[in-house]
């Protein structure tokens, strides 16, 4: 494959939405979206075998007629946790600063082949990132072997922590999820099913998942370079006069951050976080 045709195949996986994007809802994918979801984990590696910290993992269903689910970050260990919809089929795309790039390497992720069933956990899927492709694509690559994040990242992937984890409480619009120490707080919302907006996939884009903590903003992680810069654009759109209300309200991106100890939040956008701010007295 041609260095030009790598880069098309780059840009048309791009999560900001080109060519890889979800289809239109049909009777039969609202059926097999009420199916009890399955989870898949794994970890992403290098060519040389090496975890890969930071890089989204989206599944592709095999089928029109299969729901599509977020983007799942993996860790400091190179591991990822995704929820898809089931009875399907998947393969899977790398996602770096916006981009997927597909290869005709037969070790890129997409021509793995997962199948999942309802209720269903498949473990141990390795996917390789094929790094040559982001630099041919324009994008830089990511850090192979990287050191565990700053506090900002995910420390419950960091060997050196595992024995000192516990479990946490998170309220995210009302709906309790019971997770570790250092979880993302966006993962959090996705087990709790609390309905946070989320249309960039988690990468920190489009701030639709932004929160407003309810009590223990104190234990959530420092805020990042990105979402203090997609903040900022945020709140200065022309919305802004709406969303200016909220703006000495602490307002998080949860895909952005993880969380250190109990927290309740309340989402800014859509009907969910509307009821639960009312509930808790914020507008």
């Amino acid at each position: 494959m041609s260095r030009r045709a790598r880069v098309l195949l780059g840009l048309c996986v791009s999560v900001a939405g080109a060519c890889v994007t979800a289809p239109t809802p049909t009777a039969a994918s609202r059926r097999i979206a009420a199916n009890p979801p399955a989870v898949v984990e794994g970890r992403v590696v290098d060519a040389a075998g090496k975890p890969v910290a930071g890089v989204g993992v989206r599944a592709i269903p095999a089928g029109k007629d299969v729901p599509w689910s977020p983007v799942a970050r993996t860790g400091c260990d190179g591991r990822f946790r995704l929820t898809l919809a089931a009875p399907a089929a998947y393969s899977f795309v790398l996602v770096w600063r916006g981009t997927g790039v597909i290869t005709p390497d037969a070790r890129d992720p997409s021509r793995v082949s997962v199948p999942v069933e309802p209720s269903a956990t498949v473990d141990g899927v390795e996917l390789v990132l094929l790094a040559d492709a982001w630099r041919d694509a324009a994008v830089p690559a990511p850090e192979s072997t990287p050191p565990c994040p700053e506090p900002a990242g995910p420390v419950y992937n960091s060997p050196a922590m595992k024995t000192e984890l516990r479990r946490v409480r998170c309220v995210i619009n009302g709906s309790e999820a019971d997770v570790w120490e250092g979880y993302r707080l966006w993962d959090a919302a996705l087990d709790a099913d609390a309905r946070l907006w989320k249309w960039c996939g988690g990468e920190g884009l489009c701030a639709t998942c932004a929160v407003i903590p309810v009590s223990g903003a104190e234990n959530l992680s420092p805020s990042t370079k990105l979402e203090r810069f997609s903040l900022a654009l945020w709140f200065a759109k022309p919305l802004a006069l709406v969303r200016g209300r909220w703006k000495d309200r602490g307002v998080r991106l949860a895909c952005q951050t993880y969380v250190q100890g109990p927290v309740e939040v309340v989402g800014v956008l859509g009907s969910a976080g509307k009821q639960a701010r009312e509930a808790a007295g914020i507008e």
